[in-house]
């Protein structure tokens, strides 16, 4: 009814007042005073920018209910335990991408660990969607072949050939130029997780070193198998990279790879300790305030040189096991490639 219609400034405020997600309600009561009084916003003399036009929201059709085998080893690293395992999310097949994406839900997680990464700290984390496995070099060329949005992208950069294998050798730079072709394409929002997204999505709940369990085996994960940890066995190295999701272990909310193949790289700068970390989730990203939800953003990272050095995470084929832990962090200049290096995708909710 007419009579009861709420105008469309106050509209925004309400929504803004109930979002979901955290790093886009209002944080103080001063902001909701302030877009409360639009007179006195409108006689400022600075013209605002405009807005960014707002990705697409995680899809709500195309839906795919993955369905999967959960792995848990025992203190040796033998097969324990087998269940079965469900996920919903969706298949991204612009441009015949068949990319897998799986709905990661939101929740809290304490993010570290007492070995090597502190402080431990709670975080809270909003949902998104996370790719199933690394993005591979079939994926990584379909998108390369799309026009040009900043910079060039080299289509075949891999050492280890293969479609079905995770491309390597990309810079982190590379990355971001994949995700900005990948949004343009599709209209929707993809990125680079971020450090605390990806071992959130790694852990899948589980607290122990890894996602099967206090050990790890080269029967679920591709890493250095000459060397152990906790009390688990030695076994196959297979000194390359292998198919993504070859080994039929995925974790409990159906992430495969996510110990060993390639590194991966994350969205953050790198900082030696969680000390003034951020606890929403976000990207820890020095000299940057931005809402992390828009095109204008992602391409700003390009120029934003706050720091040479990024996050990697997850381990490769050539690590130690103690390298391949959910909470493990390692980083690398933006610019380097190795061929034990490679990255997967997440897409935030934006609405």
């Amino acid at each position: 009814m007419k009579g009861n219609r709420v105008s469309h400034d106050l509209g925004k405020i309400l929504d803004r007042l109930i979002e979901d997600a955290s790093n886009r309600r209002y944080q103080s009561t001063a902001e909701v005073l302030a877009d409360l009084q639009p007179d006195k916003k409108q006689s400022s003399t600075v013209n605002p920018s405009p807005s960014p036009q707002p990705p697409m929201p995680i899809p709500t059709q195309n839906i795919q209910t993955y369905h999967y085998e959960i792995i848990t080893l025992n203190e040796q690293g033998d097969i324990a335990q087998r269940q079965k395992g469900q996920n919903q999310g969706y298949l991204e097949n612009t441009k015949g991408l068949n990319l897998e994406m799986v709905m990661i839900p939101a929740g809290e997680f304490i993010m570290g660990s007492p070995e090597d990464e502190g402080p431990q700290h709670r975080v809270v984390v909003p949902e998104f969607a996370m790719g199933r496995t690394a993005i591979t070099q079939a994926q990584w060329q379909i998108i390369a072949q799309l026009p040009q949005v900043v910079r060039s992208l080299n289509a075949d950069p891999a050492h280890f050939k293969d479609k079905n294998n995770p491309v390597e050798q990309v810079t982190w730079e590379d990355c971001i130029k994949f995700c900005l072709r990948l949004s343009e394409a599709t209209g929707k929002l993809y990125r680079l997780p971020s450090e605390a997204e990806w071992e959130y999505a790694c852990r899948a709940g589980t607290t122990t070193p890894f996602h099967f369990s206090p050990t790890l085996s080269p029967q679920v994960a591709n890493y250095d198998g000459n060397y152990t940890y906790g009390k688990g066995k030695k076994g196959e190295y297979r000194k390359k990279t292998i198919p993504v999701g070859s080994l039929n272990a995925p974790n409990p909310w159906g992430l495969h790879d996510m110990h060993g193949n390639v590194y991966e790289w994350c969205l953050d700068d790198w900082h030696g300790s969680y000390e003034g970390a951020p606890t929403d989730g976000r990207a820890w990203i020095d000299n940057d305030n931005h809402s992390q939800i828009d095109r204008g953003w992602l391409k700003g990272l390009l120029n934003n040189k706050s720091t040479q050095e990024k996050l990697l995470r997850g381990g490769s084929w050539y690590s130690d096991p103690k390298y391949c832990r959910s909470a493990y962090r390692a980083y690398d200049a933006r610019g380097s490639k190795f061929d034990c290096i490679g990255f997967r995708v997440v897409a935030p909710r934006t609405l």
